[in-house]
């Protein structure tokens, strides 16, 4: 809007000047409002905000050490962060955290039947076996303790058998998982694979191709091709356990597979642990976090069977956030609050 020369006489900043400088600021208005100067409007009051008078809602989301036991537990082969993990409950010790890892090369033996198993320490002692292989001499169909053409394979763990023990150290898994790839010839590149596991911590020795559906969890996966398959440990056990690794026996998780006979696959372990008791090297306090540990456990029993192939972090992690979110805002009439993308999610995984 531009001002008349009485408008402009009467503003606060003009009006108590001497008549000679009124008319010299007369003059400049005058020659900016010629060269297209447009004076600014007046600023209106701003409205104030009705945001500040709802209730905040906290977006829901996982502790850290939450976050690390969830992918440490669902898919350890990703887990590439800073601190090594641990199981985030009320038990509030000193502990050795560790990584043991074990890799090696499997074949399918002369009946077309190869597998991988790890027994239930999951490699925690460097000298007790983690696990067995199948190589090319194996005749079974089954998955076997060591024996002919089944031969028994270990990690790098740093803790030997020998310390642990009652009144020594013990031992509990964080997380665990075996994975295996096709590695055989072109030309013979066929057959099935068969990632196994249970919530229950079932035995799978002397599992077959023909008895594993028995367990619901999951359908056979094309071996003709060399993409990594992969299963994890379901349920790990939270409380300490003081045997020996070399004293536990039973089949926690197992791969099996089908083909020609000779050909070669090759399989990798990874399991993180937390050890207490005596002689620790490098303790560190472990952590405590009651209602992430809920989320991350309620998410992994919904989802960890329905398929063993198929699960993976970013799935069971949205599970658990619907989970802390429907403990913030409950949901009626929705399972534990889970969201619509949630149970989609559940639905294309499968019907556990």
């Amino acid at each position: 809007m531009v001002l008349t020369k009485s408008q402009f006489y009467e503003l606060k900043s003009v009006k108590s000047l001497p008549s000679s400088e009124k008319k010299s600021r007369w003059r400049d208005y005058q020659a900016k409002v010629k060269s297209g100067y447009k004076p600014p409007r007046p600023k209106r009051p701003e409205k104030r905000s009705s945001s500040s008078s709802r209730p905040h809602i906290s977006q829901p989301h996982l502790s850290q050490c939450a976050d690390d036991y969830l992918m440490a537990a669902v898919d350890p082969f990703r887990y590439n962060r800073p601190t090594l993990p641990c199981i985030p409950d009320n038990v509030m010790a000193n502990t050795q955290r560790i990584r043991c890892r074990a890799f090696g090369t499997g074949f399918i033996g002369t009946a077309g039947f190869g597998f991988v198993s790890v027994y239930h320490p999951c490699g925690v002692a460097s000298d007790a076996a983690c696990g067995v292989y199948s190589n090319a001499s194996y005749a079974g169909t089954t998955v076997v303790a060591p024996t002919t053409g089944a031969i028994a394979f270990y990690t790098d763990s740093p803790v030997i058998n020998a310390s642990y023990g009652t009144t020594l150290k013990q031992w509990r898994v964080v997380g665990s998982a075996l994975r295996v790839q096709y590695t055989g010839t072109e030309l013979n590149k066929s057959g099935i694979c068969i990632p196994l596991t249970t919530g229950a911590h079932i035995d799978l020795t002397a599992t077959s191709l023909t008895n594993a559906t028995a367990y619901r969890n999951d359908a056979p996966l094309s071996f003709a091709n060399r993409k990594w398959h992969k299963v994890s440990l379901v349920n790990p056990t939270p409380d300490f356990q003081g045997g020996a690794p070399s004293t536990f026996s039973d089949v926690l998780f197992c791969i099996m597979v089908s083909g020609v006979a000779g050909e070669s696959f090759q399989f990798q372990v990874v399991t993180y642990a937390e050890v207490a008791g005596v002689n620790l090297s490098n303790p560190i306090p472990s952590e405590s976090d009651a209602n992430g540990l809920a989320a991350v456990s309620t998410a992994m029993a919904k989802t960890a069977l329905v398929k063993a192939g198929d699960w993976t972090y970013n799935k069971v992690k949205q599970v658990a956030l619907d989970y802390v979110k429907s403990s913030i805002v409950p949901y009626s009439g929705v399972d534990l609050g889970l969201s619509r993308n949630s149970m989609r999610i559940m639905e294309a995984m499968g019907d556990p």
